[in-house]
């Protein structure tokens, strides 16, 4: 997880609703392989829930919970488990240059 006073700027959930999509920042980036990917827009802290694009595959936003995001180890293959990261390096940006 993101430490708290990086998580206090993003967004709560619901406040950048009526900015079109491709002006929405995305704030934190989380990925794993093969090519699964998790941009946060907006996050409640109370909750844990994010609101963001989630690409497995078929792109789409929604919600999701940050807690469960961090802990999840997906298992595509017995015995090889993937375990899903935070992008350290990300810098927030336009939704539209984040999936570029």
């Amino acid at each position: 997880m993101p430490p708290p006073s990086f998580l206090g700027q993003v967004p709560p959930l619901y406040a950048t609703e009526n900015l079109p999509e491709r002006e929405r920042l995305v704030w934190i980036r989380y990925f794993c392989a093969p090519d699964f990917e998790w941009l946060v827009l907006e996050y409640e802290p109370s909750t844990g829930v994010a609101f963001g694009l989630a690409d497995l595959g078929h792109p789409e936003l929604g919600y999701f919970s940050l807690r469960e995001l961090a802990d999840l180890v997906a298992l595509p293959r017995p015995g090889y488990p993937v375990i899903v990261e935070r992008d350290l390096s990300w810098e927030p940006k336009p939704l539209s240059e984040a999936r570029g």
